[in-house]
Parts: C-alpha cells; sequence; structure tokens
C-alpha cells in the first residue's frame, strides 16, 4: 500500500509542475478602469496587476511596462457620445500606481456624456478576463463587468443616482464570487484544509478561523489601515498553501519534527540568498521560516483541538484577505460610498467559499466508502496543492 500511495504522491507532484508551468493561465484575469466625464472631458484611469500585463506580447514591449501597456490599450477602447465619436485628446500614458500593479490614463473630447463604450484589452489574451469599469457622469456612479461575450456598454445616461448603490452591491458580490471562483490558489486552499481537517466540527472550526482572519485584513485594508504589498501577499498566499498540505503529513505520518526541520530551512537559506536573488526581503523571508517550524511542529495537536485549529487558520486568513483587499481596492471604489461594494464583496467571497467547501465536501463523503481511494486521492490533491504553492510562492516572490 505504502508503494502505491508513494506512486500517487510522485504523479501528484508531476502533473502540478506540468500545470504550474502555465500558472499564469489559471490565475484570475482582471483589470478596472476609472471613467470621470466633466466639462466636455472624458478621463480614464485604466489599472491592472504587473502579472497579468506579462500577458502582453513581447513584440509590443517598449522602454518599461507602463509604456508597455500604454501602447497595448491603443486602439483596443473606443468611446462615443450621443453625437457620434469622442475625439481622444490624450493619448494613452503611463501612470503611477500601487505595487504590483501598472496604471495608464486617456482623455477625449465629448460633446456630451458617453453614451456607448467598447473595450477589447486583454480579451484577445485571456478568455476568462473581465474588467470592471466605474463611470461618474453628472453626479451619477454606474458600474458595468466586462467579459469576453460582453464587451460593449450602452450607458443609460439618465440614470438616477439613487440608483447607484443598489447598481453598485450586486457587481461587487459578482466580483466576491469571480475572485474566488476564478482564483486557482484560493480554491486549492480550501481543498487542502479540507482534507487537514478530521470531521465536520473540525472543519466547522477551521473556516471560522479563516473567514474572521480575511473578513479582518480586508476591512483594514480597505479603510487604508493597511497598504497590502502584492508581490508579498501573493507569495505568501503560495506558502499557505504548501503549508497547510504538508500540514497534512505531519498530521498523519508523525513526521513533524523532519518536515518542520526542511521546510524552515529552505526558507532561511532563500533569506541568506535574497541579496543575489532579489524579491521578497530576507526579514520577511526568516518570519515565515520561524512561522512554519512552529506551525508544523504543533500541527499534531491541531487535530481535534477546536479552539487552537480556530487561531491558526485565522492567521491563513489574514494573508488571503489582503490579498481579497487587492482585488477589491483596485477597482477603485467611491471612499464616500464603501460599505454597500464591501459588504457585497465580502458576501460573494463568503458565498463562493461555502460552494466550494459543500462541493468538494460532498464528494469527500461520497469516497468515504472507498477508504483506500479516498486515501490515494487525499494524497494525490495534496501533493499537487504542495507542489502548486511551492512554485506559486517562488515565481511569485522572486520572478
Amino acid at each position: 500500500m505504502m508503494r502505491i500511495t508513494g506512486f500517487w504522491l510522485v504523479t501528484g507532484l508531476v502533473l502540478a509542475l506540468f500545470w504550474a508551468g502555465d500558472g499564469r493561465a489559471h490565475e484570475r484575469s482582471e483589470s478596472f478602469s476609472q471613467w470621470r466625464y466633466e466639462a466636455g472631458l472624458l478621463n480614464l484611469t485604466y489599472t491592472v496587476s504587473a502579472r497579468e500585463a506579462a500577458r502582453i506580447p513581447r513584440r509590443m514591449a517598449t522602454s518599461g511596462q507602463g509604456q508597455t501597456l500604454a501602447r497595448y490599450l491603443e486602439g483596443r477602447i473606443a468611446v462615443h457620445d450621443h453625437h457620434g465619436g469622442c475625439r481622444l485628446a490624450a493619448g494613452f500614458q503611463p501612470a503611477s500606481a500601487r505595487s504590483g500593479y501598472l496604471r495608464a490614463t486617456a482623455t477625449w473630447h465629448c460633446q456630451g456624456p458617453p453614451s456607448f463604450v467598447t473595450i477589447d484589452s486583454f480579451f484577445d489574451l485571456a478568455a476568462e478576463h473581465a474588467h470592471f469599469a466605474t463611470l461618474e457622469a453628472q453626479d451619477v456612479i454606474t458600474r458595468r463587468l466586462f467579459t469576453s461575450e460582453q464587451r460593449s456598454w450602452d450607458i443609460v445616461s439618465g440614470a438616477s443616482a439613487n440608483q447607484t448603490g443598489n447598481a453598485g452591491f450586486p457587481d461587487f458580490l459578482g466580483l466576491g464570487l469571480r475572485h474566488v471562483l476564478s482564483g486557482l490558489d484560493h480554491l486549492l486552499f480550501l481543498l487542502v484544509l479540507l482534507t487537514a481537517c478530521r470531521g465536520v466540527r473540525e472543519l466547522f472550526w477551521a473556516v471560522t478561523g479563516f473567514t474572521a482572519g480575511h473578513s479582518l485584513t480586508l476591512g483594514l485594508a480597505v479603510i487604508g489601515t493597511v497598504e497590502p504589498n502584492v508581490t508579498a501577499i501573493e507569495a505568501t498566499i503560495g506558502l499557505t498553501i504548501a503549508l497547510v498540505a504538508v500540514e497534512r503529513i505531519a498530521q498523519f505520518r508523525d513526521h513533524a519534527l523532519a518536515l518542520a526541520l526542511c521546510c524552515s530551512v529552505a526558507l532561511l537559506m532563500l533569506a541568506l540568498g535574497s541579496r543575489w536573488l532579489g524579491g521578497l526581503q530576507p526579514e520577511l523571508l526568516v518570519a515565515l521560516a520561524l512561522f512554519t517550524f512552529c506551525y508544523l511542529m504543533l500541527a499534531p495537536s491541531l487535530v481535534g483541538n477546536g479552539a487552537f485549529k480556530v487561531l491558526v487558520t485565522s492567521l491563513f486568513g489574514l494573508v488571503h484577505g489582503l490579498g481579497f483587499a487587492t482585488g477589491f481596492l483596485a477597482s477603485n471604489p467611491e471612499r464616500e460610498q464603501l460599505l454597500l461594494p464591501l459588504l457585497g464583496f465580502n458576501l460573494g467571497l463568503e458565498l463562493a467559499q461555502l460552494a466550494v467547501i459543500g462541493l468538494l465536501g460532498a464528494v469527500i463523503l461520497a469516497l468515504k466508502t472507498r477508504p483506500r481511494l479516498t486515501e490515494w486521492s487525499a494524497d494525490l490533491a495534496g501533493s499537487a496543492a504542495c507542489a502548486l504553492g511551492v512554485y506559486w510562492f517562488l515565481e511569485r516572490g522572486f520572478s
């Protein structure tokens, strides 16, 4: 049986490494735009993550990533008013953006508020891409989600200001749903969290802690109390996936000390070499090494300990919450009207998580009648998740 289990472990690692080779294709593909019309001028601010912008073909590359994005957007965004086409007054130019993101701006001369917008950017590079646009014109704020199938926006300029909040809530609800359901990293974390739990009660405490943690940091980041470092957060999310996968091995096979030493030493070696590798700061890597050692050493104590499970998973939730916050903040929500969008986004996250946990839980329960198949499946999923988590940690933190 050990020989067969080892086969599944190796198979999972190989499959995950092939999958990771095209890892960016399986991550969320999103961009955001903020439109503002005033006194005949329509100003656009377009935001996308630096990793997403890496999809742009090299033949379009210029002196910098910002210039490359600006060049790529030219000809892929069209605007019309009631009198016809708007005239591009200032072409696309790179602008400053928060860490891990790129931004470009443009201005059009329009004879009236925009009535029709077409956005073709990034849909040619990723079929699953989604673009979230916010338009402010004549004291009315409206929002629109663009997809590969729906790239045009027929704007109802007569919408009342009272409709803004109601229109924003379902849009942000959908954004929250998409953020989880289209994010392989968050889905994999939920999968390994399920396989590391023994029973429904332990899963309940794990999900409770994770939810409390990500809700806290999401709220703190949105109100500006903390500023997410996109590179560090995205890399650490990859590490959390690998750690929870390794935790299952430490729990079920009594290798806690060996695994804790191997993983923490590897992180310390990265910290020592970070001066030449670049990427994540050595202080962060040392902190992650200490946390990894303590976490894996305590892994056997997590079994059946609800309070301890809540505490530990809430720490993972803190990291994932900052990851959720980067997606929410990139949509440029109005600071004066944050409550409904934030509630909608967070509710979308929770509904997506519950749906995923329910589906995966049903599959696991169905496999309970085949104990050997259940173990093999868990080994396969855990090894694949561990390999992908490690790949994402290195690719996001040191590329």
